[in-house]
């Protein structure tokens, strides 16, 4: 006799409008070191792993969460403007420091 799984208990409050927001980039890079490339690739080499692993993550928390809305933001790929060439800063007129070293 098989055994059967739990039934999910049923939430206390009616089900209210529930929107998630994910950080794509943030899953998809750690999606790409947590699972070996050489399991996940194309049969050219290309890395499937961190597709797989934003996918797999993807469905975990949409099956447990389950929201009636989802979005993903992903980074932009050209500077976002925000990382100014100016030498000074902007609180205390400071130079910026151009290493760690410095």
């Amino acid at each position: 006799m098989a055994a059967k799984k739990p039934a999910r208990p049923a939430d206390p409050e009616p089900q209210r409008d529930r929107l998630l927001l994910l950080d794509g980039h943030s899953l998809a890079y750690r999606a790409f070191f947590a699972l070996p490339a050489e399991n996940f690739s194309t049969t050219t080499g290309q890395p499937t792993n961190a597709v797989y692993g934003f996918t797999a993550m993807l469905i975990n928390v949409l099956r447990d969460e389950r929201p009636s809305h989802v979005a993903v933001a992903f980074d932009r790929s050209r500077p976002s403007g925000t990382s100014s060439t100016s030498s000074t800063r902007r609180t205390g007129g400071r130079p910026r420091r151009t290493s760690a070293a410095s």
